[in-house]
């Protein structure tokens, strides 16, 4: 997400932290990979459950580091939103396609429904990927294995408005859902939009980003 490098005296906390546990972290990723290969000699069969959920454990790590950065850059005015045209459905579907064999290994499905979007919109594609992708990995987490995660975006005359709604029911949610919940927060408000994360009564939730956009010149 990095448009420039920002001065030493200049660069947010969360920018700074997250560089220095990135060099420890893929340390023990990287040994934890070795293991799992062979490396170090054949792997006894009690240690390949815990050597696993290491790996995981650290890739899970990581990505909450990238949020970090990405939360640090963009507080602190190094990453500024950059308007383009793009067309949000091909965007949401390639996202969809991208994270739906790691939402299936969890025994989740994604459902996507695009709804009135029929040209290309005026807004800021990688700051809408990075929400995208935030959203739905969230909602994931929080969708028993069995479950389905609803995604539905639409063009409402010029908003653009992105639903995903999880069923919950995961016994097993991780901890830092809300590092990510605060960087869909700070990127909807760049680009002068909202978000909102609502409980439902009946189980789950639904989480809502809504972009004010503006339709390409000569689009219908």
């Amino acid at each position: 997400m990095t448009d420039a490098t920002p001065p030493k005296d200049d660069i947010h906390p969360l920018s700074a932290l997250s560089h220095e546990l990135r060099t420890p972290l893929n340390a023990i990723a990287g040994y934890a990979e070795a293991l799992a290969l062979g490396t170090f000699g054949p792997l006894p069969a009690p240690l390949a459950a815990p050597t696993t959920a290491i790996r995981d454990a650290a890739e899970h790590l990581n990505r909450l580091i990238d949020d970090l950065r990405d939360i640090g850059e963009v507080e602190s005015g190094y990453w500024r939103p950059r308007r383009e045209s793009f067309d949000p459905a091909e965007v949401t579907r390639e996202v969809v396609g991208l994270l739906a064999p790691g939402a299936a290994a969890r025994g989740v499905s994604l459902d996507l429904s695009v709804l009135a979007i029929t040209a290309p919109v005026t807004a800021d594609p990688r700051a809408w990927r990075q929400v995208l992708i935030n959203l739905i990995e969230n909602g994931v987490t929080a969708t028993a294995a069995g479950g389905t995660l609803r995604i539905e975006v639409e063009v409402d005359g010029e908003t653009l408005d992105l639903r995903v709604r999880d069923p919950g029911g995961a016994s097993d949610r991780r901890e830092g859902s809300g590092i990510g919940l605060r960087l869909v927060k700070t990127l909807c408000a760049q680009q002068g939009g909202a978000f909102t994360l609502e409980l439902q009564p009946i189980g789950g939730s639904v989480a809502r980003a809504v972009w004010p956009v503006a339709k390409v010149d000569g689009a219908p």
